[in-house]
């Protein structure tokens, strides 16, 4: 069964086009860790 939803950003409001965006998205990521030295690398 496949099938294609086509979704009008401008036709909902905010919180409904959230809804389908974390729908969208998963797994979403919760952090992002990064080490740098005093050289920048």
């Amino acid at each position: 069964m496949n099938s294609t939803t086509t979704i009008d950003p401008h036709q909902l409001s905010v919180s409904a086009l959230h809804g389908h965006l974390l729908a969208a998205v998963a797994p979403r990521p919760i952090a992002l860790a990064s080490t740098i030295d005093k050289q920048g690398n």
